[in-house]
């Protein structure tokens, strides 16, 4: 190229002083107890203030600023935490809510659910889109608890169930859906809608919580019909595993933020195996279910997610939100751990 050198910046050489030296210090507030503060890039010092917070300088105060700084931190204890970060500026109050999950739980911890996979088997799904959904749901059926029940949809041109009702994760009925499982393949046109409200309607299981987890492209024509049935059974829990080059992101998207679930992408360059995991560890714990907030006359507005997610073992709940004025009070925290009432105050 002939104009390189006017285009190439200049580069430093590894050892060498460039006249601008850096230091760097943070103040981490993490809101609930860190169990480890780390930097894989540089040398640090770290200062705890307490449990939750510390201070953490570059031990060397004169770094040659060549590389970028990563922090990183872990949030440990062995009960679920909450914390309630504040900041005050000229526009107003603004709060962020952080709900952490335990770093173990057990089978005993975990809400009882009944948990619906839905395939998608249509042409477009054939190849690696099908058989990165049938390993995530390989991990799902071999992480179920004993309290769980399931069951499996596949939709293409037609909708076939495998059973009546959700089952128990017996061995037996865990053979049958691999089976069933193992004979799917990708072909045929879509028609998700037979699928979608056999998959949310409701069952007379009052203590487990009901999860849908749809595997799929989203090469369907009918979004906003499919999304309005999702906003039809507030009581289900919609996550999809979205697989392929062109996913259908507005359908997935909206089906997880009215169903209170979160979507697991998957591009055909990607490792999909590592996808599935983390699909796979986000649906499989439920902790604390249906939550609600109370605060206590406190004025709180704008509070984003308006609907509040489940807590999983997996991942934290974030809420933010704005205050408007100042005052003192209780903030009761309301849901259901395994089956039954509890309050956090």
């Amino acid at each position: 190229m002939p104009d390189a050198s006017r285009i190439t910046p200049p580069v430093t050489p590894q050892g060498t002083r460039a006249g601008h030296d850096i230091s760097l210090e943070v103040t981490l507030d993490a809101g609930v107890p860190i169990d480890d503060l780390r930097s894989r890039t540089h040398e640090i010092d770290v200062v705890k203030a307490n449990d939750h917070s510390a201070r953490v300088r570059l031990k060397n105060m004169s770094e040659i600023p060549n590389k970028d700084f990563v922090l990183r931190y872990d949030v440990a204890g062995g009960k679920i935490a909450d914390a309630v970060l504040t900041h005050r500026a000229q526009r107003g109050g603004f709060f962020t809510l952080i709900l952490q999950p335990p770093d173990r739980v057990t089978a005993e911890d975990v809400t009882p659910k009944e948990i619906v996979f839905v395939l998608d088997t249509s042409g477009s799904m054939m190849g690696f889109p099908i058989e990165k959904a049938k390993e995530a749901m390989q991990l799902a059926f071999d992480g179920l608890y004993p309290q769980d029940t399931f069951n499996l949809i596949t939709f293409a041109g037609d909708t076939h169930i495998l059973f009546p009702q959700p089952v128990p994760a017996t061995r037996e009925n865990l053979r049958k859906a691999q089976g069933f499982l193992a004979s799917r393949e990708g072909s045929g046109g879509t028609e998700m809608m037979k699928a979608i409200r056999a998959a949310l309607e409701p069952s007379d299981k009052q203590d487990h919580i009901r999860i849908v987890c749809f595997m799929t492209d989203g090469y369907v024509g009918n979004d906003m019909e499919i999304i309005s049935e999702v906003q039809k059974h507030p009581n289900a829990r919609v996550f999809s595993f979205g697989i392929g080059s062109s996913v259908n992101r507005f359908l997935l998207d909206k089906m997880s933020e009215y169903g209170r679930g979160e979507v697991e992408y998957v591009a055909l360059d990607d490792d999909g195996s590592a996808a599935a995991r983390r699909f796979h560890e986000r649906v499989r714990s439920p902790l604390l279910t249906d939550i609600s907030i109370e605060w206590g006359g406190l004025p709180v507005a704008d509070v984003y997610p308006k609907r509040i997610p489940d807590l999983f073992s997996a991942k934290p709940v974030i809420l933010s939100g704005r205050y408007t004025g100042t005052g003192s009070a209780t903030i009761k925290l309301k849901g259901k751990m395994s089956g039954r009432d509890t309050v956090r105050e």
